[in-house]
């Protein structure tokens, strides 16, 4: 994809995790009604989302760009989310949805920032 397309790409998938994770912090029983399952398919795709992020950290190293590091540090906060939400080490499903939705809102404020820094 090329640079100015992928940015605007991130850029999105930043508001759009950014509402998602609102939703999912304010209206968490909605989940816990509709998705039983939805809990661990979030997290194998946050796993992947991680674990992308992690060759996109590399290809920006490789092509020495300046804040690669920024992708470095969301790459890992993504993966100890899915680590975590795997794991599932809550007893509240509830309270589960809720971090889901934070752990989005941080994940899309990463982004945005990422974003912002690599048009420098």
């Amino acid at each position: 994809m090329p640079k100015p397309l992928r940015r605007k790409a991130v850029s999105a998938k930043g508001i759009i995790f950014a509402i998602f994770g609102l939703f999912c912090a304010f209206k968490s029983e909605w989940f816990m009604v509709t998705f039983p399952l939805l809990t661990v398919l979030y997290g194998i795709l946050t796993l992947v989302s991680g674990v992308s992020k992690v060759q996109w950290a590399v290809d920006m190293l490789r092509a020495k760009q300046k804040y690669w590091f920024v992708e470095v540090i969301s790459a890992v906060l993504t993966i100890i989310c899915a680590i975590l939400i795997l794991t599932n080490p809550f007893t509240s499903t509830a309270f589960l949805w809720t971090f889901i939705g934070v752990s989005m809102i941080v994940e899309a404020v990463v982004d945005v920032i990422a974003f912002f820094l690599g048009r420098k």
